[in-house]
């Protein structure tokens, strides 16, 4: 089935089913296109991945014969921590082309198991390290409200969630965000990076 594929292509419609705005899914359908498609057709021999890795492939054998939630769990928790591998060698090498991949095989998880607040949360982290592409900062927001949608004491989500916003310049969505960690008592007003933030967003705002 498509949803076994690791492509991120089907996986970033779903970040549009919540407001079915048709202008989202075009964004999403340019990012697809400008950074997603391109690392499969003219990536190096290493970043093309023509077929699964060891664990996947487990992981898919496990489904294959028997399609249960917990083996497609499964799947996802792998592709999940490929991702962040992935990630980290990106960081390391400079490599755009891994990068992509990890946003791939973090996309597919969230497909997997969309109900998982951290699937969509890695999902923003890594949209937002490429906050400088509006397109890739849209979706790090729109992971990120995913992911305090599905729980909502992901508190660390949550702060992801109030700096994009803040980012964009949403400040009293940002506000919301933050004096709702707050008033939970999870930070305190005593970090200086969370009270320049709160305080220029009150000041704007």
């Amino acid at each position: 089935a498509a949803i076994l594929n690791h492509g991120y292509g089907a996986s970033m419609f779903r970040l549009t089913r919540k407001t079915n705005s048709w202008k989202h899914i075009f964004f999403h359908f340019v990012f697809y296109l400008t950074f997603i498609y391109p690392s499969f057709v003219h990536g190096s021999e290493e970043t093309l991945v023509a077929k699964p890795f060891k664990d996947e492939q487990s992981a898919l054998n496990q489904i294959n014969k028997n399609p249960a939630p917990q083996n497609f769990q499964a799947l996802s928790m792998i592709r999940m921590k490929h991702a962040l591998r992935l990630s980290k060698a990106a960081d390391k090498k400079g490599d755009m082309d891994l990068y992509i991949l990890a946003l791939s095989y973090a996309g597919s998880a969230t497909q997997l198991t969309p109900d998982n607040s951290e699937c969509w949360f890695l999902l923003s982290v890594l949209h937002w390290q490429m906050k400088e592409n509006p397109l890739s900062l849209m979706m790090a927001e729109d992971a990120a409200e995913k992911a305090v949608g599905l729980n909502p004491e992901n508190h660390i989500a949550r702060l992801l969630f109030a700096r994009i916003l803040y980012n964009q310049q949403k400040f009293s969505s940002a506000l919301d965000q933050f004096e709702t960690v707050m008033s939970e008592g999870r930070l305190k007003i005593e970090d200086e990076r969370l009270a320049g933030l709160m305080g220029s967003a009150y000041v704007i705002d």
